[in-house]
Order: C-alpha cells, then sequence, then structure tokens
C-alpha cells in the first residue's frame, strides 16, 4: 500500500476502488440529470397544449334554419408564456374569438338583398304538364302520338315531330305539308282519320283566305264579263267566286275588278258507305273529309254519278240516298262544279 501526497501536502494512504467511486458517482448525476430535464420538458409541454384552441366540430348550415342556432365556442385566451429580461412576466395580446363561417354569414342569410333559392325536382315537369295544358285539343293530340310513338319507325317520329312544331309556331304551310305527307304513310293507319279532318280544315281556311293556293287564281274583270261567265270559263261555280270575293247579294263588277276564283278545281267526291265517310279532292289530291248518311240497301254501289247543271250535288245526294249536314251541303254546292263526278264505295 503506497501513500500519496494531496493537497496542502497531506499524505493518505491510495485505496483501490476510489477512482471506481468517484466515476459511479458523476454517471448517476447524469441520469438524474437527465431525468429532471425530460420531466420538466414534459410538463411544459404538457400546459403549453392545454392552452390550444379546441377542434371546431363541422356545421351543417343547410341544416340550421336561423344562424343563431349555430354554437359559438367561448373565446380562447392564450395563457402570459416567458419573462423579459427584466424579470417582467410578458402578457401576449389574446386574440380574436374564432366565429365560424356560418355565424358570419348570418347578416347574408338574413338579407334581402341575397335571396335563397330553392330549387324544387319537381318543378320542371310541372312546368311541362303546365304548358302542355294550355294546347288546344289538337296541340295535346300529337303530343299524346309523341309519347306513344317509341314503337313507330323513326321517319314517323319525325314527322311527327315536324307537324309538332309547325303546330307550336302556328305555321299553316308547314303543317299542311307535314299532314300531307303523314296521311300517306301506310304505317299510320290509326291516325289517319284525324289526320285527314284536320288537314281539311286547313285547307278549307286556306281556300276561302286571302292566301295564294293550288285551287284559286285571281282574275281581273274585263269588258263584257260577268259573275256567271267568269265561273263557267274557269270551271268553277258561281257560289264559290261569290263566297271568294265575299259578294251578298250581289253580283255587280267593274272593269279592272280583281276577283279570286277556283281554277278547274276538278272535284271528285268519294263516299264510303261502311265507314260514313266522304273524301273530296280537289286536282287529284286531298282536299276535305265530311261526315255522312248513308241507307245500307237503297245506297247503291256504282261508277262515278256526273254532276252536271241538270243533276247538281243535292240531286245526286237524293238519287242515291245520301244526306250530310246543311252547313256541308253548301259546301258541296260551292265545290261540285259542272264536270265534277261522285263516287259511292262499299267500304
Amino acid at each position: 500500500m503506497a501513500y500519496v501526497s494531496g493537497p496542502y501536502g497531506i499524505q493518505y494512504e491510495q485505496r483501490s476502488g476510489d477512482n471506481e467511486t468517484h466515476r459511479a458517482k458523476w454517471v448517476v448525476g447524469v441520469v438524474l440529470a437527465v431525468v429532471a430535464a425530460s420531466f420538466s420538458f414534459m410538463k411544459i409541454k404538457k400546459a403549453t397544449s392545454g392552452t390550444q384552441n379546441p377542434p371546431l366540430e363541422p356545421i351543417n348550415v343547410e341544416a340550421v334554419k336561423n344562424a343563431s342556432d349555430i354554437p359559438v365556442p367561448p373565446p380562447v385566451r392564450e395563457p402570459a408564456i416567458g419573462k423579459t429580461h427584466s424579470g417582467r412576466t410578458k402578457n401576449i395580446p389574446t386574440p380574436p374569438p374564432l366565429v365560424p363561417e356560418a355565424a358570419s354569414r348570418k347578416k347574408d342569410l338574413n338579407s334581402p338583398s341575397s335571396p335563397t333559392v330553392e330549387l324544387n325536382p319537381t318543378s320542371s315537369r310541372t312546368a311541362k304538364t303546365s304548358a302542355k295544358a294550355n294546347k288546344d285539343p289538337w296541340g295535346r293530340q300529337i303530343d299524346e302520338w309523341l309519347e306513344e310513338s317509341q314503337t313507330r319507325s323513326t321517319t314517323d317520329r319525325n314527322l311527327l315531330e315536324r307537324l309538332s312544331t309547325a303546330v307550336r309556331e302556328k305555321k299553316t304551310s308547314l303543317e299542311i305539308d307535314s299532314l300531307e305527307k303523314l296521311c300517306q304513310r301506310a304505317t299510320l293507319a290509326d291516325i289517319k282519320d284525324p289526320l285527314l279532318r284536320r288537314l281539311g280544315e286547313l285547307n278549307m281556311k286556306l281556300f276561302l283566305s286571302k292566301e295564294p293556293s293550288r285551287w284559286t287564281t285571281d282574275v281581273t274583270v274585263k269588258r263584257g264579263d260577268s259573275l256567271k261567265r267568269i265561273a263557267r270559263e274557269h270551271g268553277t261555280t258561281l257560289a264559290a267566286v261569290r263566297t271568294l270575293n265575299n259578294m251578298n247579294g250581289t253580283d255587280r263588277i267593274a272593269v279592272g275588278d280583281k276577283l279570286r276564283v277556283p281554277e278547274f278545281p276538278a272535284a271528285v267526291l268519294e263516299v264510303h258507305k261502311s265507314l260514313k265517310l266522304a273524301d273530296l279532292t280537289l286536282k287529284g289530291k286531298f282536299f276535305k273529309r265530311y261526315a255522312v248518311k248513308t241507307d245500307p240497301v237503297k245506297t247503291r254501289v256504282a261508277p262515278p254519278y256526273p254532276i252536271s247543271r241538270e243533276a247538281g250535288p243535292r240531286t245526286r245526294f237524293a238519287e242515291l240516298k245520301i244526306s250530310m249536314s246543311p252547313d256541308d251541303l253548301l259546301e258541296m254546292d260551292m265545290l261540285l262544279a259542272p264536270g265534277s263526278s261522285l263516287v259511292v264505295t262499299e267500304q
């Protein structure tokens, strides 16, 4: 065992375990310092995290009827953190309270200058139904055909769409052309009767109007002309000339007058005995359909009966036991001029 000289000249006996003991104490001290520092850090972190704003729950603005019903979290103030070099506590200004976006829009939602729009899923369907209800019966009939046209050919559907457009835009010439094409379609036999009846109404309306048509012409009165002579020269009736020129009760005309006259209509009236219908053609084209009454026994099926000055329409109807309404008879007097013919079929 050796002696060593320590501070102040004091000698002591050195032990083998002194260095190990000193080293162990140093290690323990370092570990305790680390543990203490970690504990302090966790305590500060916990205190700091506790002052953060709590997460806001999502708010369904549409579900809230009044902005006053939207929950607004209480204002949160940040605690004073840290100190200045002088030892005084450093005050951090308190931020303004957080307000949800929906609450900030409360004034806008209740303001009349920014009205809300309520979407109605049935609004378009209701508008369509209302527009359909405002149409005339003929327009509603076309709509029904279009709704049921899925089993028809593309050509039939296109023609029906064309007809609907003409009716909606009130284009008479386009409607007449569409009806004529539709009546020629064999696949539309189930709706041919109403198509023909509508076509007849429009043809008569055009015939009596001042618009140009395929059946009429304009004539200038010359010296020596009379209404009867003009009617005979153009293969029509005196009643037709009077009707087209609104001449009621007088046949007086003057040289230079403009008259509207049917031009050689070559009318043919085909009576369908079983169907109790009669179709009138002018210049080889369908003009109008009429309802008639026939006698199952006395109305004979026969070849064309000529219309002459001696045997006019009313005389032929009486012979064949065919009757029509008074208004239709007046139209026959006007359209079935001498040289026209009447046909009776079994159909």
